[in-house]
């Protein structure tokens, strides 16, 4: 997979950064795709404007 990924020039990684809070009475997560100049590159393509917003 990761090859065919590559020949398309997609990336074949991926980092997710997340935050975990806790409490008392309970956990919340937020998680975001860390942003390469590579994935910067390929959603300025696919998503040209504020569409993604």
């Amino acid at each position: 997979m990761k090859a065919l990924y590559e020949s398309e020039g997609l990336p074949s990684s991926y980092t997710i950064l997340s935050h975990v809070e806790h409490g008392l009475l309970g956990v919340s997560s937020i998680s975001t795709l860390g942003m390469t100049p590579e994935l910067t590159s390929l959603t300025e393509k696919l998503w040209q404007g504020d569409e993604s917003l």
